[in-house]
């Protein structure tokens, strides 16, 4: 193998990074037992005491904040990954012929250790977002099939609507995620492009704001909203004692 082929081999598995495509929403109509275990435990820890609308809404911003400021550490780690494998392509090409045919050995090796972390860190990227949409869609689950209003017939969502629902939320949160994987991509070859891990999760959590700016949550309440809420609030837990 010539010193150009692997070069023109390994560039376009490992420098750049397939968008994310969720899976579609698969909880609906299913029972409490019936979710993942890792969707049951967390749910069990996300704002027990309210009533289901509520602790989805609830929980949602904080769990895809904390989410993806973690997951921007991630993507940090394949960034550096990537810039070493990149340094190293560059180099061989650099050398005179002479030169590269010596070391070809070595600059292969070290090209594929480098290719091997990035697959590696490539799947548990997978992992890491197919353990978040399911922690997202129990969300919606508990907001829109365990909720009391929801399970009376006249106010009960079809399957569509619990989708349409879903993707109007999270689509928005994967798409920042995706742009924001690309952006790194298309500048890896720019030694004047920022890759420090602040900048990265400073860049990540600013197009997770844009892309959650129309969530309730993030809109401001009037206060006789938040009196009414707190009202709502306190009868419930009124309810829940009796």
């Amino acid at each position: 193998m010539s010193t150009s082929k692997f070069i023109t081999s390994a560039i376009p598995t490992v420098l750049s990074v397939a968008p994310y495509q969720p899976r579609s929403f698969a909880f609906s109509g299913v029972k409490p037992a019936g979710l993942p275990k890792a969707a049951r435990s967390f749910l069990n820890t996300s704002y027990d005491n309210l009533r289901p609308c509520y602790r989805s809404c609830c929980a949602r911003l904080p769990l895809t904040e904390s989410f993806v400021y973690a997951f921007s550490s991630l993507e940090f780690a394949i960034v550096q990954e990537q810039r070493q494998l990149r340094s190293i392509l560059r180099a061989t090409t650099m050398l005179p012929e002479d030169l590269s045919e010596r070391y070809f050995p070595c600059t292969c090796q070290m090209g594929r250790t480098c290719e091997d972390a990035i697959q590696k860190l490539l799947l548990e990227r997978e992992r890491q977002l197919d353990a978040f949409v399911e922690k997202f869609d129990a969300l919606v689950w508990l907001g829109t099939d365990l909720d009391p209003e929801k399970l009376d017939p006249k106010h009960r969502w079809s399957e569509v609507q619990k989708q349409d629902f879903r993707d109007e939320l999270l689509v928005p949160v994967i798409e920042a995620i995706n742009s924001g994987r690309s952006l790194l991509d298309n500048n890896l070859l720019r030694d004047d492009w920022p890759t420090e891990l602040s900048v990265i999760q400073a860049l990540y959590m600013s197009m997770l704001q844009h892309a959650t700016k129309d969530w309730p949550e993030r809109r401001k309440y009037t206060e006789e909203e938040v009196q009414a809420l707190v009202n709502l609030y306190i009868e419930q837990n009124r309810l829940n004692r009796n």
